[in-house]
């Protein structure tokens, strides 16, 4: 890490130290090394910072939306915490290839399911991509969810620090000997979704509170 960007990150850390009172015990279960695919939900800005702070100086790469680069602040950030562009409305094939090759290589890769920013805290549809990448990459799948960040424009307007919760779930792989359609690919991403609202209080688990029967399970404990 360049000295800029030790820089940066020590003041992203103050700065989060004082509008945030952060929970993060249960990340100290994070393995320090790869290969892990790990999957969080996604609330706001505040996710990838805290996250990024507590690993370091652990490597870890994760899908970022391209715009983050058009800030001069950010992009220091970005490629220094291991940012991997993804263009949200089209990802390319280009992405998707680097995103398996930093888990091949044995590194730990975090990816937001739901692919933008929910704001109210409540779980959306997750994008069926992930279960392609964790299935072409064998890789062992890490669910990860956090709360209370949803309060938090309102809790700074009021000078209020926000509470915010981060939740470690148990590792999974995916088991399937059937050909990869969009349903089969659906069904994965939708167990997986359930691993992260499982972790979730009954008011954020959005469109995942309801149980869903599946035919089948596709999720093991590694």
């Amino acid at each position: 890490m360049t000295l800029s960007a030790r820089i940066l990150t020590s003041a992203v850390r103050t700065i989060l130290r004082i509008i945030c009172k952060v929970d993060a015990g249960e990340l100290t279960n994070i393995p320090e090394k790869g290969p892990l695919l790990i999957i969080v939900n996604h609330i706001n800005f505040l996710e990838v910072p805290i996250l990024s702070t507590r690993l370091l100086p652990r490597k870890f790469y994760g899908l970022t939306k391209q715009e983050t680069w058009n800030n001069p602040f950010f992009r220091i950030l970005a490629d220094n915490w291991g940012g991997i562009p993804i263009d949200r409305s089209n990802p390319a094939i280009t992405t998707m290839r680097t995103a398996e090759k930093v888990l091949k290589e044995s590194n730990i890769l975090f990816i937001a399911p739901e692919g933008t920013r929910s704001t109210d805290g409540k779980l959306r549809l997750g994008n069926s991509g992930i279960a392609s990448i964790a299935m072409r990459t064998n890789t062992t799948i890490l669910p990860i969810a956090h709360y209370g960040g949803e309060d938090f424009w309102q809790n700074i307007k009021k000078f209020r620090r926000t509470r915010i919760t981060f939740k470690v779930g148990s590792p999974v792989k995916i088991i399937n000997n059937q050909p990869l359609t969009k349903q089969l690919k659906r069904d994965i991403t939708d167990q997986l979704m359930y691993k992260i609202a499982d972790l979730l209080p009954m008011k954020n688990k959005g469109v995942y509170t309801d149980p869903r029967e599946f035919e089948v399970s596709y999720l093991i404990r590694p």
